[in-house]
């Protein structure tokens, strides 16, 4: 199986590896006890819904065609590297994406495991296991959409090889969700302003700005951008910076407490219990699938949980033994 995704010279090689299921209840196969081993080999996956339906292929693939496109906590990457190591497997297979078309990489799938029985099939979830299937290409890099960790943590054992479920990164059903950044920061937020570092602004002064962001607080919103926000970048040839790279990089700096939701309603009940004081909004429309291929490839990466990829695949379902 080829996939033509585009010019570029990176050919991904997705080898058979050892996976299993989390039993048939899916459940996240935490220890070898619950995981129900199919064997070495690849793995193709179907998840069907009302219309519509998503195609992937599990597998191994190497480290050196793998490109997240968010940076990792070091502590997460260094305790699940830890866990892999006493255990030999890896409980939480990483959701990669490549650019392919989403129609030809459905029909390439459904090629490929033509005339074969799935390993487990309840109409909505169809997993197929492939074990005489040779290892297959794909022309070009995956990105990391889920995983990070887990990538990072298999770079730290020297693991040549990421253990990850690819679907086109195209594909309709995948959306970008925003992050919304809580926390204890309404009055670094005030001193930023007194020391003409953050600037209040209207809604017409930032046409064509991706370094603004919206304030919710109890009593009012307001606009802010980071004025010469190039004062916080040391390379030249750096891409434009978004309002989360700034306020990470200022965060990071005043040491203040930044913490994130996928979810307003959740940031809204937080704001309303007292249990933070500020919620950050940053506009998604420069978030496009296409500016974050382009930044993972470029190597330049968004600030630990700066994008939320949905829908999630369902968990548990493969795992990879690192023996």
């Amino acid at each position: 199986m080829a996939v033509a995704i585009s010019e570029s010279r990176v050919k991904t090689l997705v080898s058979p590896v050892y996976v299993g299921t989390g039993s048939t209840s899916l459940a996240p196969p935490w220890s070898r006890n619950q995981v129900e081993w199919l064997g070495r080999g690849l793995a193709v996956l179907r998840l069907a819904t009302p219309g519509s339906s998503r195609w992937f292929l599990g597998g191994g693939y190497s480290l050196k065609t793998v490109f997240p496109h968010e940076k990792t906590f070091e502590k997460v990457s260094i305790e699940k590297g830890f866990l892999f190591s006493k255990t030999k497997m890896n409980p939480w297979p990483s959701h990669l994406a490549c650019e392919a078309d989403p129609q030809e990489w459905k029909k390439k799938l459904e090629d490929l495991v033509q005339g074969e029985t799935p390993s487990f099939d309840n109409n909505h979830v169809t997993l197929w296991h492939l074990k005489n299937t040779p290892s297959v290409e794909i022309h070009g890099p995956c990105i990391v959409l889920d995983g990070h960790h887990s990538r990072a943590a298999q770079k730290a054992t020297h693991s040549p090889v990421l253990f990850g479920w690819t679907e086109a990164f195209y594909n309709e059903a995948l959306e970008i969700r925003p992050i919304y950044r809580l926390g204890k920061i309404a009055s670094w937020l005030e001193v930023l302003k007194k020391t003409k570092i953050i600037e209040e602004v209207t809604p017409d002064e930032i046409k064509n700005r991706s370094d603004y962001f919206e304030v919710i607080e109890p009593h009012r919103k307001w606009l802010g951008v980071v004025k010469n926000p190039e004062n916080f970048f040391l390379k030249k040839n750096e891409i434009a910076p978004l309002a989360v790279d700034i306020l990470h990089r200022l965060s990071k700096r005043d040491r203040v407490l930044l913490k994130t939701s996928t979810n307003i309603e959740e940031a809204y009940e937080q704001l309303g219990k007292g249990q933070v004081d500020v919620i950050l909004y940053f506009d998604t429309k420069n978030y496009s699938k296409k500016y974050i291929w382009s930044r993972a490839l470029a190597r330049e990466l968004f600030p630990q949980k700066s994008t939320y990829f949905y829908p999630k695949i369902p968990f548990g379902l493969l795992v990879q033994g690192l023996s």
